[in-house]
């Protein structure tokens, strides 16, 4: 179970039990997180979207009933992924932080438990050692690449983050950010990467030399 404090990506997992015939209950401060609304996907363990039905009679408490749960395997691990409403489809936003600028716009793919990962970098960028990591919430990385677009399911990288790193080999590579990455779910990601407007090349040797 894990909740980002910074957009409100929540998920969990559970084994399904067969024998337990009750449903499942979340508890959601919808005035606080989730004033616009929610988008909620449930999967089983191969990452297919599952079924449901919600149940709401009080506030700030949803129940959810799977459907179809013949199709069920006992023991098998449900996943759920709980993010805020893209009101407007997409949404966007930039940081930046020692002398470089990262800008990254989600967009709403509708019903799908996959998610898609773009990134590019600006022609200033040229000679420039910087590349881009994706991070779990358990701080597993992997790496973005300009040419290839990355799909994974979104349940493992709701609530995670994108890292920009500098190499600076021999020495180890240098973190000159990480952002958490919002509205992970069922979406496509794309992240821009360039110098900050204030950098110069001096600033740029100050922080590689840090």
């Amino acid at each position: 179970m894990y909740f980002q404090t910074a957009n409100a990506s929540f998920k969990t997992s559970w084994k399904w039990d067969k024998s337990v015939t009750g449903m499942t209950e979340l508890y959601l401060n919808e005035d606080l997180f989730y004033a616009d609304g929610f988008k909620l996907t449930v999967t089983n363990g191969a990452n297919n979207l599952i079924p449901f039905t919600e149940v709401r009679t009080v506030k700030n408490y949803l129940q959810i009933q799977l459907n179809d749960q013949a199709s069920l395997v006992n023991g098998e691990t449900i996943k759920l992924n709980l993010t805020p409403t893209l009101t407007q489809g997409q949404a966007s936003d930039s940081h930046s932080e020692n002398g470089y600028a990262l800008q990254w716009t989600v967009t709403d793919e509708g019903a799908t438990a996959t998610c898609s990962f773009d990134v590019s970098f600006s022609d200033d960028l040229q000679g420039e050692k910087v590349y881009a990591e994706l991070v779990t919430v358990g701080d597993v990385s992997s790496r973005l690449s300009a040419d290839k677009t990355k799909r994974d399911p979104c349940i493992y990288m709701s609530g995670g983050y994108v890292r920009l790193m500098q190499k600076r080999f021999p020495l180890a590579d240098k973190q000159l950010m990480q952002v958490p990455l919002p509205y992970i779910n069922g979406a496509s990601v794309k992240l821009a990467v360039s110098l900050a407007a204030q950098s110069s090349p001096f600033e740029q040797l100050k922080q590689f030399l840090q």
